[in-house]
């Protein structure tokens, strides 16, 4: 006798391939580019010797992001240089909450802060996840061969299991690719490996959610348990 495996809580992923045409890819990534030249701070040395990269009012230690624009810049979604590029991420924000059971609620996203940086060879970013938002997502304007981004299930407490598959994994990595959209929930640990050789990373990352009324007002809200 064989037993019926049940997968159950599934945790959602959503990746866009070619999110941009050429022509607006070209325009906002000349556009971003331009904004880190006129802004962004050059890494210096720390008191200690060791590489410390900062923004404007914000430090990070050498492991993580080189160069970010959350600390002079963190509501990219508000330059009109972006409004195409902030569009499409809308439009696949609401088709990945659709596919989520949220279709009548979806057209009320809105994104709630949008920041860039760029890594650096050997730099990585720590697992973390993001608190007081719905979706999240990474996108890739220029990345290095094989930089992966990494998923993690933080409710796994038990024994390192003798042979890893699909059903006990408990990290799920994605390599990748310039003009690439990945989205998840909010509330998935996530992180990067250290960053091949190769070109310097240039990312953006955001958060969306729903306006107040779409939460406290849609069928949904007023389910009881």
């Amino acid at each position: 006798m064989s037993g019926k495996l049940n997968l159950l809580f599934a945790k959602p992923v959503m990746s866009f391939q070619n999110l941009l045409s050429e022509e607006e890819f070209q325009k906002a990534n000349t556009w971003l580019k331009q904004h880190f030249e006129n802004n962004a701070i050059d890494p210096k040395e720390s008191n200690d010797g060791a590489p410390l990269y900062p923004e404007k009012g914000h430090g990070m230690n050498k492991t993580t992001v080189t160069v970010s624009t959350h600390g002079w810049d963190p509501n990219l979604q508000d330059n009109p240089q972006l409004s195409v590029f902030n569009q499409a991420v809308l439009k696949c924000c609401k088709e990945f909450a659709d596919v989520m059971g949220y279709e009548k609620s979806s057209d009320y996203l809105f994104i709630k802060d949008m920041w860039a940086f760029i890594g650096k060879e050997n730099t990585h970013i720590q697992q973390h996840l993001h608190s007081h938002s719905f979706i999240s997502g990474a996108y890739y304007f220029e990345v290095p061969e094989d930089t992966k981004l990494i998923f993690r299930d933080y409710t796994n407490m038990h024994k390192v299991p003798d042979t890893f598959n699909s059903v006990n994994a408990t990290q799920r990595s994605f390599v990748t690719k310039q003009n690439q959209l990945i989205l998840f929930r909010s509330d998935i640990p996530h992180g990067t490996a250290p960053q091949p050789a190769g070109i310097d990373k240039l990312c953006v990352s955001f958060n969306v959610h729903f306006i107040p009324e779409a939460i406290f007002n849609t069928p949904g809200a007023k389910i009881g348990y």
